[in-house]
């Protein structure tokens, strides 16, 4: 795989993991089957026409907020990794906004065919969960926390922006703040999975140096990308193929999303051709944690 990065990355990077915040109120539902683990309106759920108060669904306990002190040596920022072996970090960011929360019943956010496809090839990934994704999709979270190829890491609460210029973002809203962005999502991780999840990536990768030490000081790295697949963009299968095999390098961290059509086309595609792609030119698929050389503990007994 070339070692050369697209000139186009640049781009992607300031557009990568946003929505376009112009899409219609109602967006046209995905032509994908939404997953069976779709979830059901309870009387402990906003409706699917209500935007939970302040993005904090009822249904989600407060955690309560006490300073952590991280015990491991924690680099402040990662793009990628150890450029001496042919490996690569896959990872999906699972985004959920209000407004994509208040519509989960109505419209796919989930491409299953993904999820299936990972499975099926035994395909190591990260996904960087929003807290309200895990609000909306709780069985989903369990499943992939059983998964002994997948890890789960932090993707703030509700894909707030943590800096003014972020784009495709909102400004993070009282009651939230930076710090519950990180940890409210941490509670409902670990809550629904007993994983105690050790990576963020900022949405929209939008940070100052010191929001990345204040989530250093929560005891996670985090992590940005070298490589991109251009979903946000709406790009094409095969142009999504080509940025892939010709912007990724050894110790990349290639960033793609879970969410599927019509938000994110043409990942499922792009990944039937690129992960036996990657096999057979000798890339070993892994997951952050392990191209770091950190991997997330898994709790005891599980996977």
């Amino acid at each position: 795989m070339p070692a050369r990065l697209l000139a186009i990355g640049v781009a992607i990077s300031l557009a990568a993991c946003g929505l376009n915040q112009t899409q219609p109120a109602s967006p046209t539902p995905s032509t994908v089957t939404p997953m069976a683990l779709s979830p059901s309106p309870s009387a402990s759920q906003p409706s699917a026409s209500a935007v939970p108060s302040a993005s904090v669904p009822p249904s989600s306990p407060r955690p309560s907020i006490q300073p952590v002190v991280p015990v491991r040596s924690i680099p402040s920022y990662n793009n990628h990794g150890s450029r001496t072996r042919k490996w690569i970090a896959l990872t999906f960011d699972a985004d959920m906004y209000p407004w994509m929360y208040a519509e989960r019943n109505r419209v796919s956010l989930v491409d299953p065919r993904i999820i299936e496809l990972l499975e099926k090839t035994h395909t190591p990934a990260t996904i960087f969960l929003n807290g309200l994704f895990a609000e909306a999709f709780p069985s989903l979270v369990k499943r992939f926390g059983g998964d002994p190829t997948i890890e789960l890491a932090n993707h703030s609460w509700d894909h707030a922006g943590w800096t003014a210029d972020c784009p495709n973002t909102t400004p993070i809203r009282a009651p939230m703040t930076e710090r519950t962005e990180v940890t409210w999502t941490e509670a409902i991780v670990s809550r629904l999975t007993g994983i105690e999840v050790h990576f963020f990536r900022f949405p929209g990768f939008c940070r100052t140096s010191r929001e990345v030490a204040l989530v250093r000081s929560l005891g996670e790295r985090s992590i940005g990308s070298d490589c991109f697949f251009g979903d946000t963009l709406g790009w094409s299968t095969q142009r999504q193929i080509a940025s892939v095999e010709g912007g990724c390098t050894r110790g990349s961290i290639v960033v793609t999303h879970l969410n599927g059509p019509p938000f994110h086309p043409n990942v499922y595609e792009a990944l039937e051709t690129l992960i036996p792609w990657w096999k057979a030119h000798g890339w070993t698929i892994v997951t952050v944690g392990r191209l770091l050389g950190d991997p997330t503990p898994r709790p005891s007994g599980s996977g």
